[in-house]
C-alpha cells in the first residue's frame, strides 16, 4: 500500500469518526509501517492488531478503543497521544515513549513492557495481566507495579521480598525526605499485599 493510499484512508476513517457521512472506518491490521507519522491523527476505534509500527511517531494521537493486539511498537513515541481503552494485549512496548499519554483502562495484557516509559502516564484502571497497574508518584520519582513479585522504580526492577525490607534505604538514596519515604513506604508495603492475595 502506498503512502498516499494509506493517508487517504487515514482521512476516511478519521472523517467517519467525526460523523461525516463521507467517511468509511477504516483498518491497518498486519500492516507494516516502520517510522511512520501518526502524530495528532484520530485512530479511535480503528483494528491495527498485528501490524509493525516500529519507530512510528503517535505524538498527540488519539487511540479511544483502538486495537493494537499484537502490535509491533518497539520505539515509537506516543508522548501525548490520547489510548483511553485501547487494547495492547501482547503487543511489544519495548523502549515506547507514553510519557504524559492516557492510558486509562487500556488492556496490557500480555505485552512486552521491557523499558517502556509511563512517567507522567495517566493509568487509572489499566489492566494487566487481569491487575490494575498501581502507581506512585513523588516529585520526579515514579514507581509502578503491575503484579507479581516485581516493582519498578525510575527504571530499575526491585523484587518486593527484598525492597519491602529496604525501603527507608532507597528511600534516602532517592533523596526522599521523613514524610515521603512513609508514603512510600506506604506503597511498597501495599503492592507486597497484593503478593499474598
Amino acid at each position: 500500500m502506498s503512502i498516499q493510499n494509506i493517508k487517504e484512508l487515514l482521512r476516511l476513517h478519521n472523517l467517519w469518526v467525526s460523523g461525516d457521512p463521507d467517511g468509511r472506518k477504516m483498518d491497518l491490521k498486519n500492516i507494516t509501517l516502520l517510522n511512520f507519522d501518526f502524530s495528532g491523527v484520530n485512530l479511535s476505534h480503528m483494528d491495527l492488531s498485528g501490524a509493525d509500527f516500529g519507530g512510528s511517531n503517535f505524538r498527540g494521537a488519539t487511540l479511544f478503543c483502538a486495537n493494537f493486539s499484537k502490535t509491533n511498537l518497539k520505539d515509537a513515541d506516543m508522548n501525548g497521544c490520547s489510548a483511553i481503552s485501547a487494547d495492547f494485549s501482547k503487543a511489544n512496548l519495548h523502549d515506547v515513549d507514553f510519557t504524559n499519554a492516557n492510558l486509562s483502562n487500556a488492556i496490557l495484557d500480555g505485552s512486552n513492557l521491557r523499558n517502556t516509559n509511563f512517567i507522567g502516564c495517566k493509568l487509572e484502571g489499566t489492566i494487566l495481566e487481569n491487575k490494575h497497574i498501581c502507581t506512585f508518584q513523588f516529585n520526579k520519582h515514579t514507581g509502578y507495579y503491575y503484579g507479581g513479585e516485581e516493582i519498578y522504580f525510575d527504571c530499575q526492577v526491585y523484587k518486593l521480598n527484598d525492597l519491602v525490607s529496604n525501603t527507608v534505604k532507597l528511600g534516602e538514596k532517592m533523596g526522599y525526605n521523613k514524610l515521603e519515604i512513609q508514603e512510600y513506604t506506604k506503597f511498597v508495603e501495599y503492592c507486597f499485599s497484593l503478593i499474598k492475595k
